[in-house]
């Protein structure tokens, strides 16, 4: 998957190129065209370019937060459990709850430096923020049973 958001990205780009072309001002046949005028084309179309590309960053950024918001309820859900709990069960629940809530502060700093980033730094920390975000779901998988 992550794959293809590259070759779609750069797809697109490619086609927003063309089609800035294709919509800037019409040259009669035969006009030439200067290199202010490609120079300006050339910028349009980066700037294009880079707004897509924060436009998705933020889209991504957002649904991370969205899913981070999901697992903080329902650790507050599992910290309510716990009050239910015997001593033993709850010994066991609370060393999860931990874990979790471990887990789920190392994926919210990976959120945050991602937030900051850009360029090629933000593709890494995006990796980083997905692996955090995998491991907080497996963590979520393995406490679940503590807290049925």
């Amino acid at each position: 998957m992550k794959g293809k958001s590259f070759f779609f990205f750069w797809g697109v780009m490619v086609w927003s190129l063309i089609l800035l072309g294709a919509c800037s001002e019409k040259k009669e046949p035969g006009e030439k065209v200067t290199g202010e005028q490609l120079k300006k084309e050339v910028q349009e179309a980066g700037s294009a370019a880079v707004t897509y590309a924060k436009e998705k960053a933020e889209e991504y950024q957002k649904q991370m937060e969205a899913k981070l918001e999901e697992y903080e309820g329902k650790i507050k859900d599992y910290s309510n459990r716990l009050k239910d709990k015997g001593t033993d069960a709850k010994a066991s629940a609370q060393k999860e709850l931990d874990k979790l809530k471990e887990v789920q502060e190392a994926t919210k700093k990976k959120l945050s430096e991602l937030k900051s980033a850009s360029g090629e730094a933000w593709k890494d920390l995006k990796k980083g923020t997905e692996k955090s975000m995998d491991e907080l779901k497996r963590a979520f998988d393995e406490a679940a049973s503590q807290f049925k």
